[in-house]
């Protein structure tokens, strides 16, 4: 490019920023007309205009290569209309640019530190030295065992030649390259015009990059960026000169650059970094890391080679600038004036506009969009769907807008690319939404996040948000996501659930060290929240909800039309809101007036179903309905105490239930007392029910209330009394003492105690020296003096549950339990015995116990007397990788007594592929088998085959699940097969199924263990003429050879006659081999034994396989199952206690004793 087109090009640029001034002072002029009563809607219109004004001055965008800064085509990467500043001379112009914004003593300053630092700035590559080697430079490591590789020469037309003869002078004159001498590793020339005209020298680095191994340093988040560098009142955007060209290469990799010029140009290597390489944007951007280390998140962004200097306010950007130049000039740094625009109020950054309001969508972005014809292949909707994916967080609900897409994306090669009207709909709702974009906020620090979620029948959303200064909501970042596979299934609740994980996981970066509160119309997130979900899905999304601080708020009302638009994309379609329901708790109440005295009864049952049953003894002057009163009141504030929200109130007093409904009139000054203080009761209640029910629904309470008032009750009603003097409405409290029952194991050494002179037996007299009783408490003394509180056999449960399993409860064995009780003071006198049995019934300690590895019965071996009685069979598989003809299976089969094995690769299992199997190589080779023992799989229990066998009088025996031992003939078999395969393919894996017929040949003519001798002899009598006999001539083949007929048909006939007694041998020496084995084996068994009926824990099989929700924390065991049936060697029937339908088979080895709490 000569002078006289920079001169053109200047002229242009000159006219185009005239024609912007021009059209501004316009609009402005416009506007001053206008009167004051102007609209909200005109005023909109307004800020549009100018906006639109501002996006008129954006550059298109030329990539600079490796020509010369002052010759380059650039984009001015800023929204403000900018003004030349030239740091040279008027002979000699160094020219780069600022905002035409700035104005007054800001706008001098900042010209004159561009003048100050000009020697950060570059505008040709002999101003460019390049990065200092000890601060980074770009290293090419090889992955071992990988060769150099020589590119073959390419051809190129005689003009394009000249055109690399100009390029490759400017790079050697620029001292990016130099001259290379026999390299290793030859690259070839890749030549790209520009839209210019202009050639661009690639290089096809291909061979070279897969060579080399990734480096793993990290790259900033794009979007992280974008956020931070929103927001400042004042920026610089900057931009690196000649990009990677200023880090050097290692002097040892030089080398493997190299790269083959066509013609007479010759080979050479770079000296610099170029463009294409392997791990050049992470040695980049670790080299702007460490320059602007401690800069980068105050006031300076770098991604790789776009720098941005923000400032919060305009006073602090002159030091900003200062700091960063001064940065640049102590490393030797060197910018690209031509593309750089300093004290700006808007500017393009990532693709995206930044300014102090917030993120806008780059008017390019959404241009192309809108440009873009309908799509006619999956090809260009693929394309279409990446340019408005760039653009998601500025769209609410996208996924929901793009559903509709997703079955074309689906589509095969073959299958017709349709474009329907709804198709067509949905990108014109695209386009026309893109037509208005959002404008992002920034985040504001100190202030709280608001994040709303919501969940249809196939998509999810969420919108994250914060209020301004001024108290308007404003959306900081939109997302969705298309429910997949499962997910589609979820009920609604779950996938709300699944909303808000999602979001959160999404948005970590914003919401990790801030308060954010969740809005949603269902109060289900409530819950999640803040309960305890130990189960399914729900649960492992709350636990990983725990690492931020989350609250709830129902959304009541909707504030601003932004929310209001999220709301309605993201509607179920129905007027019904979801509501999370916990169950009640349940109050049973009753009074009793006797002439002994007056008493309540109460019984409550938790939402878990566990019962409290209390009796109050209260004082004698209250009437019958004062006393149903009382007992009402007691219960609510027991309710109250113990955090109950949702209660059910049921009692047979007619009048205080009709009373407390308002369907009678209370008239009695004493209950008006008595109706206020429970009516304030039931109001810090968030739901409740009141309910009469007749006496003998009632029982419970109504026995309750006679104990206490003084009526004689049967034993079965006296469980525990508590005693009170004054009345209810007194006291907030209720202070209970426990009492010994009559059939308490204290009753007659307390009655003892306190009357000696009644007539007891002699071994109460002698318990009772050890024994002391203090305020109506029984104590026992120790030998040490110190006293033991004595406690009833339900007191003592209670201490064992909250030893055992309370808040501070450790799980502890029975004789620790003992020794932790002792050390508090109690005491009952078969406390060793409690404890050690309620340390065995505990649930979780069972089901939470080790898995037995030793053995759990004796080995039982399987012996068949002669050849092809018996065969063992399984399945190898599924293969990865599949052979090269897509044989995904290996069928095995072995003969137990000649350990013959029989095997075939197939592509997919059918019961048709095992039953030819059995057909062509087991009966039609050696007869039909006596007995085929196979695992449980479907394949092999399938009724085709059970069908088959029963035509040729074969017995199907199937193993116990997960109970290989069972078959461990086929599956030790198994092992050796793979073993053989893996050392026979070298590094061709998928030519397994060509080895398998070599590795069958080799093990039957290997001999094995169990037999002294080989398969193949076993069943031929004699032993196979291998390779190695024909090759070498052996003495075998040789005598052979020189035998006469006669005599080598007798040696024949001799080796069948000796192979009966062959055979013989064999089978003692299996007979030998298996008592050993057993020997060994059942030293190590731990037997177990279950009967019919008894109840057990069977481990959760696979052992590996954990609860999705509970992860690490899984059960080991599960259960309790019954016994339904005991089989032989060590195997039952089981089932579940509530689902008699459902039986399984299992090996005892997985089985053990449930034992079931006194209590439950």
């Amino acid at each position: 490019m000569d002078f006289e087109s920079i001169k053109e090009k200047e002229k242009q640029q000159k006219e185009k920023e005239f024609e912007i001034g021009k059209k501004r002072e316009e609009k402005q002029k416009t506007e001053n007309q206008r009167d004051e009563g102007v609209s909200d809607k005109n005023e909109k219109q307004k800020e549009k205009a100018e906006l639109e004004l501002k996006l008129d001055c954006i550059f298109d965008d030329s990539p600079l290569g490796f020509e010369s800064a002052a010759n380059e085509e650039h984009k001015l990467e800023s929204q403000d209309p900018l003004e030349e500043v030239n740091l040279g001379t008027i002979e000699n112009k160094r020219i780069t640019y600022i905002s035409k914004f700035l104005q007054g003593e800001l706008k001098g300053e900042i010209i004159q530190v561009l003048h100050e630092y000009k020697d950060c700035f570059a505008w040709d590559y002999d101003e460019m030295p390049g990065l200092d080697r000890e601060l980074v430079e770009h290293r090419l490591p090889m992955i071992p065992g990988r060769k150099p590789v020589k590119q073959s020469p390419r051809r190129f037309a005689p003009e394009v030649i000249e055109k690399i003869k100009g390029e490759i002078e400017r790079l050697l004159k620029a001292k990016f390259i130099r001259t290379s001498r026999y390299p290793d590793w030859i690259s070839n020339i890749v030549p790209v015009i520009k839209k210019n005209g202009k050639l661009r020298v690639c290089i096809d680095f291909r061979d070279l990059n897969m060579a080399t191994p990734k480096d793993e340093y990290p790259m900033p988040i794009a979007e992280n960026m974008i956020d931070v560098a929103a927001g400042n009142e004042i920026m610089s955007l900057l931009d690196g000169y000649s990009g990677y060209n200023q880090i050097y290469i290692a002097a040892n990799d030089v080398s493997k650059t190299a790269f083959r010029c066509p013609g007479a140009l010759g080979v050479y290597e770079w000296v610099m970094m170029p463009f294409g390489l392997k791990n050049a944007g992470a040695t980049y951007q670790r080299a702007m890391n460490l320059i602007f280390h401690d800069l980068i998140g105050k006031f300076v962004q770098v991604y790789i080679d776009d720098i941005i200097v923000g400032s919060k306010q305009k006073k602090d950007h002159l030091y900003h600038l200062k700091l960063a130049f001064e940065r640049m000039r102590k490393y030797g740094l060197k910018m690209n004036p031509l593309k750089c625009a300093f004290g700006v109020i808007a500017g393009e950054f990532l693709g995206f506009i930044i300014h102090q309001r917030g993120i806008e969508v780059d008017k390019n972005k959404t241009k192309a969009i809108m440009e873009t014809k309908p799509p006619s292949n999956k090809k260009e909707l693929q394309s279409l769907l990446g340019k408005v994916n760039f653009l998601r967080r500025f769209i609410s609900n996208l996924s929901g807008k793009t559903k509709v897409f997703s079955p074309l994306l689906r589509l095969k090669k073959e299958q017709e690319f349709r474009w329907d009207e709804e198709h067509q709909r949905a990108f014109e709702e695209i386009k026309a939404y893109l037509a208005h974009p959002p404008v992002l906020a920034p985040i504001s620090e100190g202030k709280q996040l608001k994040l709303y979620i919501s969940a249809n029948d196939s998509t999810i959303a969420g919108m994250l948000a914060q209020d301004d200064e001024n108290g308007i909501e404003r959306v900081i970042y939109y997302l969705s996501r298309m429910l997949v596979g499962a997910e589609l299934r979820y009920t609604p609740l779950e996938k709300l659930c699944l909303s808000l994980y999602v979001a959160c996981t999404k948005l970590k970066y914003y919401i990790r060290t801030r308060n954010v509160v969740i809005l949603c119309r269902s109060n289900v997130i409530k819950y999640m929240l803040c309960k305890p979900v130990l189960h399914s899905r729900v649960g492992k999304w709350a636990l990983a909800l725990t690492e931020y601080s989350l609250t709830f708020e129902p959304l009541k009302a909707t504030k601003g039309q932004i929310i209001a638009d999220f709301l309605a994309e993201h509607s179920n379609g129905t007027e019904e809101v979801n509501y999370i329901t916990t169950k009640p708790w349940q109050l049973y109440f009753d009074g009793s007036k006797h002439e002994l005295g007056a008493g309540i009864g109460l019984l409550i049952i938790s939402p878990k179903g566990v019962p409290t049953k209390l009796s109050v003894k209260t004082n004698t002057g209250c009437s019958n309905n004062e006393t149903e009163y009382q007992a009402l009141i007691t219960g609510l504030e027991i309710l109250e105490e113990l955090g109950a929200k949702n209660v059910v109130i049921r009692g047979d007093s007619q009048l205080v239930i009709k009373q407390l409904t308002r369907e009678y009139k209370c008239l009695n000054e004493k209950l008006i007392e008595f109706k206020t203080r429970a009516t304030r009761l039931l109001d810090t209640f968030d739901e409740v029910e009141l309910q009469h029910i007749p006496r003998d629904s009632n029982h419970i309470a109504n026995k309750l209330a006679q104990i206490a008032s003084g009526y004689k009750i049967s034993k079965e009603y006296l469980e525990y009394l508590i005693h009170t003097e004054s009345e209810v409405l007194d006291y907030r409290e209720i202070l209970s003492i426990g009492s010994a029952g009559q059939q308490d194991w204290r009753s007659e050494l307390i009655e003892y105690l306190r009357n000696p002179n009644i007539k007891v037996e002699r071994k109460i007299k002698l318990q009772a020296l050890n024994y002391l009783l203090l305020n109506d408490e029984l104590y026992k003394r120790g030998f040490d003096g110190v006293l033991f509180k004595c406690l009833g056999d339900h007191e003592g449960y209670i201490a064992m549950a909250e030893i055992h399993e309370g808040i501070c409860g450790a799980h502890q064995a029975g004789k620790k339990m003992k020794w932790v009780l002792s050390r508090k003071g109690l005491y009952w006198p078969t406390m060793i015995k409690d404890c050690i049995e309620f340390a065995k019934s505990c649930v979780e300690c069972q089901k939470h116990g080790p898995i037995q590895k030793v053995p759990a019965s004796e080995l039982h071996s399987i012996i068949k007397p002669w050849p092809f009685r018996g065969w063992a069979m399984d399945l190898i598989g599924q293969i990865h990788p599949p052979s090269s003809k897509n044989h995904r299976y290996i069928l095995v089969a072995i003969d137990y007594f000649t350990k013959w094995v029989e095997a075939i690769p197939l592509k997919e299992v059918e019961q048709k592929d095992i039953i030819d199997f059995i057909e062509d190589h087991i009966i039609t080779r050696f007869g039909i088998p006596q007995t085929i023992t196979t695992d449980q799989g479907t394949v092999f229990t399938g009724r085709n085959i059970a069908r088959y066998a029963e035509s040729r009088g074969i017995k199907l025996v199937t193993s116990t699940p997960y109970y290989a031992q069972a078959n461990g003939q086929v599956e030790a078999a198994n092992k050796v097969v793979i073993g053989l395969i893996k050392k026979h393919i070298s590094n061709k894996p998928r030519n397994w199924h060509e080895t398998l017929v070599q590795i069958l040949w080799a093990y039957r003519n290997s001999p094995r263990d169990a037999t002294k001798t080989t398969p193949y002899k076993l069943v031929y009598g004699h032993e196979a003429i291998l390779p190695i006999d024909i090759n070498l001539q052996s003495i075998h083949i040789q005598k052979q050879n020189e035998l006469p007929v006669e005599d080598y048909w007798n040696l024949m006939y001799d080796e069948l006659i000796s192979l009966e007694e062959e055979r013989l041998i064999a089978l003692q020496n299996i007979v030998r081999q298996k008592e050993r084995v057993e020997k060994t084996y059942n030293k190590r068994v731990n037997m177990q034994r279950f009967r019919v009926g008894e109840l057990v824990l069977k481990v959760i099989l696979p052992m590996d396989q954990k609860s999705r929700c509970l992860g690490k924390w899984s059960y080991n065991w599960e259960g309790p199952f019954l016994v339904e049936q005991v089989y032989s060697k060590n195997a039952y029937v089981i089932k579940e206690i509530n689902n008699s339908s459902a039986s399984k088979v299992i090996n005892g080895k997985y089985l053990k004793h449930f034992h079931k709490r006194a209590e439950e």
